[in-house]
């Protein structure tokens, strides 16, 4: 009985949103629906996106420039609100609500899904992409496409990959190896992957929302955090810390959306939301490409330390340890061949 209410429940919010439409104060949105005059009216459909980031990140760049062209391709029928910075929940929290109905999109850095579909968790291995044009062709790809497809008997539907860079090391102690991280709190995404390397190299990993960051490095809870060089400049907290570069986990950010709402909709907007998610994805990633330079001036100017460390040591310690765990258990050997195929140099693993 409690299941049939809780479907229940679902299916009266969707039916409620395609009808009514959103009443919360949106961070940007799109514009009305033709009146039939030349003038916007109300639209048809009102859609919810979340994401934990701020306004002045990639995933809002993403999120905004989705809402732009979904409303430009129906006419102003479709609408995306945009609520940045956890305002609906964090990642995990947002991909549970879209399940469910009651959030229509979500963009989430890759790590999570993997409690979703077991399929994402290849994502989340150290040093697997050499480049971020390596990651690009793989998601580009056929693969990157029955990936996000896989999302499907999870309640959520996979629209485009946009990212995140590559996910280093925020500290506030100086590192280059490995041995430099013995004993220090690193604050990680829940994530098998993440813990495991972070392990192998000596560290506490601690799973901590994004949101709670902050607070723990300033307290001393955690001695550092996995963070792009893009979230380390919209962290803000440059004086006197480090940033170390590995080039290790790629960080792949899917943008998914709620089948119950993605059912909802007429088959043509279907198609758009699938379009509008590529397009934007492109866009951001340009966005990223253009911006990180300036980023890392700006971050350094205020007095961050920018390492690169020795990443073949990392290679060496963390590769066969985490790889050897979790390769063939929660993680496919073919998945690792596919995505070998796609490189210009030798793999750091072979199956």
């Amino acid at each position: 009985m409690k299941k049939f209410l809780c479907m229940l429940f679902a299916a009266v919010m969707v039916l409620s949103l395609a009808a009514c439409g959103n009443q919360n104060t949106p961070a940007a949105s799109g514009s009305g629906s033709d009146s039939g005059n030349g003038q916007k009216g109300t639209p048809t459909y009102s859609l919810k996106l979340s994401h934990c980031m701020s306004t002045n990140f990639s995933y809002h760049k993403f999120a905004e420039k989705f809402a732009e062209i979904v409303s430009e391709k129906t006419n102003g029928d479709v609408e995306v609100v945009i609520y940045p910075a956890s305002q609906l929940g964090g990642e995990r929290e947002s991909c549970e609500a879209a399940q469910l109905g009651t959030l229509d999109i979500a963009i989430t850095a890759a790590a999570p899904l993997a409690n979703f579909s077991s399929e994402f968790e290849v994502f989340n291995l150290p040093f697997l992409f050499e480049d971020r044009e390596h990651a690009h062709k793989y998601l580009d790809s056929e693969y990157g496409d029955a990936k996000l497809a896989s999302l499907e008997s999870a309640g959520l539907v996979g629209l485009a990959f946009g990212e995140n860079e590559f996910f280093d090391w925020f500290t506030t102690f100086e590192a280059t190896e490995p041995s430099d991280f013995q004993g220090k709190s690193i604050r990680c995404m829940e994530n098998n992957c993440y813990m495991a390397y972070l392990s192998a190299i000596g560290a506490n990993p601690v799973p901590m929302a994004w949101s709670e960051v902050p607070a723990g490095l300033t307290n001393g809870t955690i001695d550092g955090t996995c963070l792009t060089l893009p979230g380390t400049w919209d962290l803000g907290m440059y004086k006197g810390n480090y940033f170390i570069k590995g080039d290790v986990c790629y960080g792949a950010v899917p943008m998914v959306m709620s089948k119950l709402v993605y059912d909802s909709l007429p088959a043509e907007y279907q198609e758009i939301m699938h379009s509008a998610a590529k397009e934007a994805a492109a866009y951001e990633r340009q966005w990223i490409t253009d911006n990180e330079e300036s980023m890392l001036k700006e971050m350094q100017d205020a007095g961050l330390t920018y390492i690169e460390c020795d990443r073949d040591a990392f290679i060496d310690v963390v590769v066969d340890k985490v790889y050897g765990q979790l390769v063939g258990d929660t993680i496919k050997a073919e998945d690792i061949t596919d995505i070998n195929s796609f490189r210009t140099t030798d793999p750091v693993y072979v199956p």
